[in-house]
């Protein structure tokens, strides 16, 4: 079998167009081509940063803490965690949590404290979402008899009688390649707190580069706690998501965002709040989009002035009329365009009879259309006049093209008036 050898400088070339994924395994692989690596620009597609996980494009790297008993059966809810990456927080030699240093911000991190109370705007989904927590709990408290173990271990801590078992940091790598999970393991001796491994596996990954991180789509899915970050790395971002508070969040990102992601391609946030749409990055964004379905829909759009939004709510009869009307006597500028995707009064936690919903919003905007004297092109489409030199062009339906993977959405674009 021939070998083909590659100069450094056709390396170096190369590595401009290698997917992120592949030059980590460069790195961690080949020491001496370390420093070229790192000395290339890195692209990412899709970054996101859970708490105890990395996404880069379709790979994730996962950390966890693995318990391997020494003594006797292992417990099934330690094998069940075992199973699934290990335990996201440190753990002493006895497996009992240590939080110790959880929240302590080392130079690089990124802090989000949760201050105040939380802000709600769909009390349904609140409330699901408690209902969900206790029956976490009770889940929890079920479980207890089975981890007599554990509470053997807090015994022999108590008592600095020795261990039962060893501790593992475990990196767990795994993408989906053909609908099915390739996914490979890495253990390490647990001498490193997790927030440490965690530190580490940043500085890998991102550390000691001499140029910005290219980043199209950048989702930092950490609303509170402490995001490990090597010091002085800077991403170049097009579209930025994120849960959390709006002027917390972007505050903590701020140093690690190099200026000229700004203005942002995009912004996607979960909610609104307070003075939110009078924050700079937000008003400055090209496309603007809130997740969780707002209450007010009218009173939210009059207030933002980005030329590309995405919204949620329930439609009906009186927020269609407001919203066309008031698209029309606040003039909006040409190329604007309002997408809103319709979500069930019910939603999310009760089941509705989505076609014949469907039905309904198709018959609603179509009564909804005629009074306002808009001109039908087809369907899912209509024309409304706005002045002499603009139309407010109206499209809407189920999984429009538009929108396609939202059930039922209506858009809204100012559109100039071809004499």
């Amino acid at each position: 079998m021939s070998t083909t050898l590659v100069s450094l400088e056709s390396l170096q070339y190369l590595l401009q167009y290698m997917d992120a994924n592949r030059r980590f395994e460069i790195y961690n692989r080949c020491p001496s081509l370390r420093d070229l690596e790192k000395s290339v620009p890195l692209k990412i597609e899709s970054l996101v940063f859970e708490e105890r996980c990395i996404v880069v494009n379709d790979t994730s790297y996962k950390l966890g803490i693995i318990q391997k008993y020494i003594v006797g059966e292992t417990p099934k809810y330690v094998a069940e965690r075992n199973e699934n990456g290990g335990v996201f927080y440190e753990m002493d030699r006895y497996g009992i949590m240590d939080q110790l240093d959880a929240w302590t911000v080392t130079p690089g991190d990124i802090g989000i404290e949760l201050g105040g109370e939380p802000w709600i705007e769909n009390e349904d989904a609140y409330i699901g979402t408690l209902q969900h927590n206790i029956q976490q709990y009770e889940l929890e408290i079920a479980q207890q008899l089975e981890r007599m173990p554990h509470r053997n271990q807090e015994a022999r801590r108590r008592d600095n009688q020795p261990s039962n078992y060893e501790h593992f940091v475990q990196i767990t790598t795994s993408k989906i390649v053909h609908e099915q999970e390739q996914k490979t393991i890495q253990r390490y001796i647990h001498n490193k707190k997790f927030s440490e491994a965690m530190k580490q596996l940043a500085i890998v990954l991102f550390g000691g580069r001499s140029s910005p991180i290219y980043v199209t789509e950048f989702n930092f899915d950490c609303e509170i706690g402490v995001t490990r970050l090597p010091v002085g790395v800077k991403f170049h971002i097009e579209q930025l998501m994120f849960p959390g508070d709006v002027a917390t969040t972007l505050d903590a990102l701020a140093p690690i965002i190099q200026d000229s992601s700004y203005p942002l391609k995009e912004l996607c946030i979960s909610y609104l709040s307070g003075d939110d749409v009078n924050n700079p990055i937000v008003k400055a964004a090209g496309v603007f989009e809130i997740r969780e379905p707002l209450t007010n829909v009218l009173q939210t759009l009059s207030t933002i002035t980005n030329p590309v939004v995405h919204v949620a709510t329930s439609l009906t009869n009186e927020s269609l009329e407001e919203l066309i009307a008031h698209w029309i006597e606040s003039n909006r500028p040409v190329g604007n365009e309002y997408t809103i995707h319709h979500v069930s009064r019910h939603y999310p936690f009760h089941e509705v009879d989505q076609s014949n919903e469907g039905h309904i919003l198709a018959n609603l905007m179509e009564d909804t259309l005629k009074k306002l004297k808009g001109v039908p092109i087809d369907e899912e489409n209509m024309i409304i006049p706005m002045s002499d030199e603009t139309r407010l062009k109206v499209s809407y339906g189920p999984f429009p093209e538009f929108a396609p993977y939202s059930k039922w959405a209506v858009k809204f674009l100012t559109e100039l008036i071809e004499h």
